[in-house]
């Protein structure tokens, strides 16, 4: 899946939306057009899935990556979306993603013996996207390749600066924020913004 960094034809963009209170019923109604949606996209999605309560029993967002060709066309991904166009959605936030492993989730598919996984997501003020953050990063996933099933910055909208991460983890809640820990210490980023979701893989059933 081709990057900011690796091919200028596409750019990689995160989009993260939080479901508004009480849309349940409405969204269920709509999963079967939300996925025919997606399925227009398929070659060009690094990662998708929504993420739940902590019991795992209620949709609170989603999350997608996705590669286009500009932030208008990373807009137009989000607004046609059968949920966001129904106003299910309370937020969705867009942003430039590197990803930092050259893969998509699928590339990974779930250990055998996981039960759960964990979307986390990190925020700092802005920083110079420079060989030594993204040097950090790739070391800090060499010494845990596995660890990972997507993992990126998020970047401005030139790709100039750093604002942030964004990755899931096949590991509870508890064990994911460890993850994400240790991966801020090797970043020099330990005073980030945090959140942690859980999470699963997404697509159809």
């Amino acid at each position: 899946m081709s990057s900011v960094f690796r091919d200028g034809a596409v750019v990689d963009y995160f989009v993260h939306s939080r479901d508004a209170p009480g849309v349940d019923e409405r969204m269920a109604a709509l999963t079967p057009a939300h996925w025919d949606y997606m399925d227009r996209f398929a070659d060009r999605l690094v990662a998708r899935g929504p993420t739940l309560s902590a019991d795992g029993e209620e949709h609170t967002g989603s999350v997608h990556i996705v590669a286009v060709r500009d932030a208008g066309a990373a807009r137009r991904f989000a607004e046609e979306e059968p949920y966001q166009r129904d106003g299910l959605f309370v937020e969705t936030a867009i942003g430039r993603f590197v990803d930092l492993l050259g893969r998509s989730m699928w590339d990974r598919p779930r250990p055998l013996g996981s039960r759960q996984s964990t979307f986390v997501l990190a925020r700092w003020p802005t920083i110079p996207v420079d060989d030594q953050l993204v040097g950090a990063a790739r070391a800090a996933i060499v010494a845990r390749p596995d660890d990972w099933v997507f993992l990126g910055l998020l970047v401005t909208d030139d790709g100039t600066g750093s604002i942030g991460l964004a990755a899931a983890v096949d590991a509870d809640a508890t064990a994911a924020e460890q993850t994400l820990r240790g991966l801020l210490a090797a970043l020099r980023r330990e005073r980030a913004a945090t959140e942690v979701h859980r999470w699963e893989r997404g697509g159809r059933r």
